[in-house]
């Protein structure tokens, strides 16, 4: 129980989106989640994520990075958040060799995500769950929706609950 309440590591996320970070003209929120594929307190996010787009008045768009270590081959991903993943509308799956695109985010945890605006300013960074693996209503959830309904949250972060990514974050 203890275990569940003590928050991952958390990063600083560019105040801007990072070059390279899908460039495609958007009038939407862009969110972007990192997830440990084999992170069992990650399907708790992935609940709150499906939650979080079925309430977007605006629709979001999503791009989950999920850690792979570079001697592993692709196919190690392949598991049941994976495949969850896969079936929510609005959702791009990207293999994240070594945890690069993490690192560019600042988001050293499973289930760290950060919210950019559509002109690409830095809205939220922070978890969607309230310990790990826990689902229902969070400060992370809550403060990304007011952000979706134009409101301004009471805080722009949130402690992230899930496993380390494994490569280090080092900003």
């Amino acid at each position: 129980m203890r275990y569940g309440s003590i928050p991952g590591k958390t990063g600083n996320s560019p105040l801007s989106k990072p070059q390279g970070f899908s460039s495609a003209e958007s009038t939407r929120h862009k969110l972007y989640l990192a997830l440990h594929p084999k992170c069992p307190c990650s399907a708790a996010t992935l609940d709150e994520l499906t939650h979080v787009i079925s309430q977007a008045p605006n629709g979001l768009d999503v791009v989950i990075f999920f850690y792979k270590p570079k001697d592993q081959e692709d196919n190690w991903v392949d598991t049941r958040l994976w495949r969850e993943a896969a079936t929510l509308p609005g959702v791009q799956r990207v293999i994240d060799v070594d945890g690069l695109a993490a690192e560019q985010l600042g988001a050293p945890t499973s289930g760290d995500a950060v919210l950019y605006g559509p002109t690409g300013t830095l809205l939220f960074h922070g978890g969607l769950t309230s310990s790990r693996g826990q689902r229902g209503e969070s400060i992370g959830r809550s403060a990304i929706l007011a952000r979706l309904n134009g409101e301004t949250p009471a805080t722009t972060n949130a402690p992230v609950y899930g496993c380390q990514i494994q490569r280090e974050i080092s900003r």
